[in-house]
């Protein structure tokens, strides 16, 4: 009976989940991204399950990915995906903890995601169309990695050249 309710369980998660992502598939133009509040640029607090999650507002506009924090130590982050640009964008995260992504969020709009970082080199940067090559991409190092600086940089191209914003 507890495998029978085991299984119930992870196929409605998953069914939510198929629902989440089909929703961001939405033609609005804004991917299903909803317009958010301002939360503390990067504020931490408990969750209900105690675990301190950091809120962290990245600003997206034409060509260029801004964070709130520079400085991202292993843990839980909340990420506002704030578009401030004229054009739409999305944000894209990838690293040794794994890969998360938005839906592409339309001029004023935000989107959020939920990610856990752990140590290791990680890339940000906006998927749509050529942006990430126009400038729209940061590389950051969260808690201990082999040789990279600790704070994000905006980078020029694909190569592993680390540049200023």
């Amino acid at each position: 009976m507890a495998i029978m309710r085991t299984r119930l369980v992870y196929g409605a998660v998953a069914g939510a989940l198929a629902g989440v992502v089909l929703a961001g598939c939405g033609g609005d133009g804004n991917g299903g991204a909803t317009p958010t509040g301002s939360p503390p640029a990067a504020a931490t607090s408990p969750t209900a399950a105690g675990t301190p999650v950091t809120r962290v507002t990245v600003t997206m506009t034409e060509f260029r990915l801004a964070p709130s924090l520079s400085e991202f130590k292993p843990g839980r982050y909340l990420l506002e995906v704030k578009n401030a640009g004229t054009r739409d964008h999305a944000l894209k995260l990838e690293g040794p903890s794994g890969e998360w992504q938005t839906p592409t969020v339309g001029p004023g709009r935000s989107a959020t995601l939920d990610v856990a970082l752990g140590n290791g080199r990680y890339e940000m940067e906006c998927p749509v169309g050529d942006h990430d090559d126009r400038g729209m991409k940061l590389k950051f190092t969260v808690g201990t990695a082999p040789a990279s600086p600790a704070s994000p940089q905006q980078t020029e191209s694909e190569s592993d050249t680390e540049g200023g914003y």
